[in-house]
């Protein structure tokens, strides 16, 4: 047991340092030693971290498949914080490949756990990933109550990165909804934020194309007169 914990906790170095190939290595070793002696959960934990090797790479099916397994065997732990922890990882794949409604019903059901079993970090974590599902289909008003919600508990623990994934969530929302400028105000402030704590926020694909969609809208000289506005904000 204590080799197969050292070598998920050598995988989870690897895997910080994006050394994804090693640390698929370290945790399959880990999860054949936990499928010999290990409990339920701890090898739901290896697949799920092998799922998150998977998701890295970009490989969502894979990725899913992993998590699905890992999800079946915390539920027969009863382990309710590992099965929201699966349920989100799950989910947010789904939510990559495209399937919407079961991404948004998989991180509802990862978000009620991880308030019943109050950690309320990773239930900011889950509404976050919600909100950006209920943003796409549409929900734009229960995406911006979870979007709020998430933000408040980041900023509480100075999240600086989560906090900038929450605020360009908010900007597509006011984007879908119309509101430009204030769309651009907002992606300013988020430029600026990122200045002061270094992030490609505004390089995502979904970001570059709602700051596009805002000029468009604008013009130039009104998209760059509320972009500039919103960078001498406080967030």
């Amino acid at each position: 047991v204590l080799v197969a914990t050292a070598l998920n906790d050598l995988g989870n170095v690897a895997y910080g340092r994006n050394e994804l190939d090693q640390a698929e290595a370290l945790y399959q070793e880990s999860l054949a030693l936990r499928r010999q002696t290990g409990s339920i959960s701890e090898i739901a934990r290896s697949l799920n971290n092998l799922g998150s090797v998977a998701f890295n790479r970009g490989d969502f099916d894979r990725a899913s498949q992993f998590y699905r397994e890992s999800l079946a065997l915390y539920r027969d732990a009863r382990d309710k914080w590992g099965a929201a922890g699966a349920l989100v990882n799950l989910g947010t794949a789904n939510y990559r490949q495209g399937d919407i409604p079961r991404a948004t019903a998989l991180l509802e059901e990862s978000l009620s756990l991880f308030r019943e079993v109050g950690d309320g970090r990773s239930a900011a974590l889950a509404a976050l990933n919600l909100a950006d599902a209920l943003r796409d289909s549409g929900d734009l008003k229960q995406a911006t109550a979870h979007y709020q919600e998430a933000l408040v508990t980041f900023g509480d623990v100075n999240d600086r990165d989560r906090v900038v994934d929450g605020l360009l969530g908010l900007a597509g929302v006011l984007v879908r909804q119309g509101a430009f400028k204030d769309a651009a105000r907002l992606l300013g402030g988020v430029s600026a934020l990122s200045i002061e704590q270094p992030r490609d926020s505004l390089e995502s694909v979904e970001a570059a194309n709602d700051v596009e969609t805002v000029r468009s809208a604008l013009g130039d000289d009104g998209f760059s007169a509320a972009w500039e506005s919103g960078c001498e904000l406080s967030l």
